[in-house]
């Protein structure tokens, strides 16, 4: 290939990469919708679950159509 054709195909990737990343970031449009859920967090140390209960209560106390159930699972069940 010659340099221009190797120039051509750099720019053309590079600024199909850069239009990926920002579509990546937009808005999204409208979205919206509904705010509630329910959610399992699961954390790997179970000395940890006071704390993120502690953690998912709080928010659940700004959020209360959300709820979220805390699962701690050991390392040697992983």
């Amino acid at each position: 290939m010659n340099k221009w054709v190797k120039r051509g195909i750099s720019i053309f990737c590079a600024a199909s990469m850069a239009t990926g990343c920002l579509a990546g970031c937009s808005s999204g449009g409208s979205g919206g919708g509904a705010k509630s859920g329910s959610m399992i967090f699961l954390i790997w140390d179970p000395g940890q679950k006071a704390g993120m209960e502690a953690i998912a209560d709080a928010y659940t106390e700004k959020n209360p159509d959300v709820s979220i159930e805390v699962q701690a699972t050991g390392w040697d069940e992983y």
